[in-house]
């Protein structure tokens, strides 16, 4: 996810709050803060992770290149 895709979804949020009548400014604007909020973490979150994370596939392409210049 994006920070794009997270205003898009805010963004759907309140096209459908506005057409409930019922609902106040205020609280449409809190319920999209909240939604845009969770969704920021969770893209951190997903940052973060995906900076930590190495895949197998990396790893062994690494010992293998480690390898390579071990025998050169």
């Amino acid at each position: 996810m994006e920070k794009r895709e997270i205003e898009v979804q805010v963004s759907e949020l309140r096209d459908r709050l506005e057409d409930d009548e019922s609902l106040s400014d205020e609280q449409i604007n809190e319920q999209c803060q909240t939604l845009r909020t969770k969704l920021t973490r969770e893209w951190q979150e997903q940052q973060r992770v995906s900076s930590l994370y190495t895949s197998r596939k990396a790893r062994l392409n690494e010992d293998l290149q480690q390898q390579q210049q071990e025998q050169e």
